[in-house]
């Protein structure tokens, strides 16, 4: 954990959104930040003193009658000016990890009397720092939109990082100033989440810097972090020299009507999710989840579009004539049993699961959705799941919780995972060279076929 930043700070540690008549004053006090994303804050014994004795007995309990003292149940924060007067607020985080030093996070630094020499034609910008476990790869791009630039660039010490998450890299997003919006946050999500996948590996930041020329005004935001020890990284199917290349080909195609109807992000989501857990079976079923978060919204997709398994009409007609049925049901049970609540209440309940089902006018197996899906987007699966064979898994994984056969189960956990990267590939529209495992684990290096355009 490699110190990045330094401040002084003087101000108060106190309650946050709670009255406080007793606030811990904390004069020229150090504050740092470091490449890990931990922010600690150093304090004198005689401050640390008070603090802790302020943390043990800000709040009144009442047990039977009788008073005492309790630890306060809210947040602490500390609020002042650093050195430079810049203002500074931050929560104060109840992990004790640290000891004697306190752990900060989402730490807001802003400053309005500074403004910037920049001669770029990009005039607000903001500045992250990604946190990952490998090298991130350098370049440049501009998203489809227009107006907006961005650039990755390598920040601190590149050194091992197999175990432990660290400062890598600063990716910076710039827009012009004909550009009115711009959701800077969902920009860097877009391309962490693109840079994740890629990789093979979990991306996060640490701190953003905005930059408004024409306000002269600069907020730093650092987020804080205490987790991050992890061993599992993924398949890397963009190898590093060609990521770049990736991120620019990919996000020159990538529009949000692409991104909101086939679910990308939601599903990606639990794709990288997976890289976080060392067991077998969650990696799979995170996978499943990735998987069935595409086929769900492919669903609705086909329900939209009207394709349904039978017409509005048909189906009309069905509901109606079932609801007539369970309804005179429902009355002869009653006159027989008119003291037998229990049965009429669990009857209620039958008629609306069956109610569910009957409503249900898309396709509703798992086989059935995801074939329709992988041929939507011209996916091969024949030589990874000839049969569809991987729902048997994902029924025992969930409702049994284990899975006996190991080697099987390591199996289909390499094949789903080469499935996920075809299917994120073909949503993505890309073309060209990746990498995937077969089923020993081994590389293999590969191509996607230019999709066949419908007539």
């Amino acid at each position: 954990m490699k110190q990045i930043k330094s401040i002084r700070f003087t101000g108060t540690f106190n309650k946050q959104d709670a009255e406080d008549n007793n606030p811990v004053s904390l004069e020229n006090v150090e504050i740092t930040f470091h490449d890990s994303g931990h922010i600690l804050l150093h304090l004198p014994d005689e401050v640390l003193y008070k603090v802790n004795s302020k943390r043990g007995v800000e709040q009144i309990g009442y047990h039977s009658g009788n008073q005492y003292v309790q630890p306060f149940k809210g947040t602490y924060e500390i609020s002042g000016e650093t050195s430079e007067r810049y203002a500074l607020i931050s929560k104060v985080h109840r992990d004790t990890s640290f000891a004697p030093d306190l752990i900060l996070h989402q730490v807001y630094i802003k400053n309005s009397e500074i403004a910037q020499s920049d001669t770029s034609i990009y005039k607000h910008k903001v500045t992250y720092g990604l946190l990952s476990r490998k090298h991130i790869c350098q370049g440049q791009s501009e998203f489809p939109t227009g107006g907006i630039h961005f650039h990755i660039e390598p920040a601190g010490e590149i050194r091992d990082r197999e175990i432990l998450l660290a400062l890598s890299s600063e990716l910076t997003i710039e827009k012009k100033p004909e550009v009115q919006e711009v959701n800077f946050s969902y920009c860097c999500g877009v391309i962490m989440m693109l840079l994740s996948f890629c990789k093979g590996d979990y991306i996060d930041s640490i701190y953003e810097i905005e930059y408004t020329e024409d306000t002269a005004f600069i907020q730093e935001y650092w987020k804080g972090t205490i987790r991050g020890e992890s061993k599992k990284i993924g398949i890397t199917p963009i190898q590093l020299p060609h990521q770049a290349q990736f991120l620019k080909d990919v996000l020159s195609g990538l529009t949000f009507s692409t991104v909101e109807k086939s679910g990308l992000f939601p599903a990606m989501y639990w794709y990288v999710e997976s890289f976080r857990s060392s067991i077998t079976a969650t990696q799979i079923l995170l996978l499943f989840v990735c998987l069935e978060s595409f086929t769900a919204q492919f669903s609705k997709n086909e329900i939209k579009n009207r394709e349904r398994l039978i017409s509005k009409t048909l189906l009309n007609k069905i509901r109606e004539k079932i609801s007539l049925m369970l309804s005179d049901e429902r009355e002869t049970l009653a006159q027989e049993n008119p003291d037998d609540s229990k049965s009429l209440d669990r009857y209620d309940i039958y008629c609306r699961k069956l109610e569910a089902r009957v409503n249900d006018n898309a396709i509703s197996s798992l086989y059935e959705k995801t074939e329709r899906l992988l041929g939507f987007y011209q996916v091969e699966y024949d030589d990874l799941f000839p049969e569809m064979d991987f729902a048997e898994i994902r029924s025992k994984l969930v409702h049994t919780g284990q899975y006996n056969d190991y080697d099987k189960l390591l199996k289909y956990h390499m094949r789903i995972n080469s499935l996920l990267i075809r299917l994120i590939l073909r949503v993505l529209n890309y073309e060209g060279s990746y990498i995937e495992r077969d089923d020993s684990g081994s590389l293999v290096y590969t191509s996607l076929k230019p999709k066949i355009l419908e007539e």
